[in-house]
């Protein structure tokens, strides 16, 4: 539950992790994240400058598209999404679990009494 709960506020700042993450790549990596979301730059084609590759092959073009932010993050959180609601998932099903087990226990212990009185029962006086 605890890891669910990390990565859940994790994708509250998604936008900001990602802008970092986006400064510290190669242009080549950069070039190829523009390719697969089609956009230019980060938050715009100007601010970071985009790099020129197929998708953003001039200013004009470069304009006309939106910045990664948007799909990057996107796809980041729909990721994101799946992980810690998989992490909450089994959590749900560690305190089913563990409900269960006390149920069995409790039975178990509620048998061994009726099983004792029983015995008492059936003994002469």
């Amino acid at each position: 539950m605890l890891i669910g709960l990390v990565i859940w506020f994790e994708t509250l700042k998604t936008r900001s992790n990602m802008a970092a993450l986006w400064a510290q790549q190669t242009p080549h990596v950069q070039s190829l994240l523009q390719q697969k979301f089609q956009c230019c730059g980060f938050m715009s084609a100007t601010s970071p400058p985009f790099v020129l590759d197929n998708t953003c092959t001039n200013s004009l073009v470069a304009a006309s598209l939106q910045g990664c932010v948007t799909p990057f993050s996107n796809f980041a959180n729909n990721y994101l999404d799946l992980v810690f609601t998989t992490a909450f998932g089994i959590a749900a099903l560690d305190f089913l679990l563990l409900l269960s087990v006390a149920c069995l226990f409790k039975d178990r212990k509620e048998r061994e009494r009726f099983k004792l009185i029983d015995a008492k029962s059936d003994m002469p006086i």
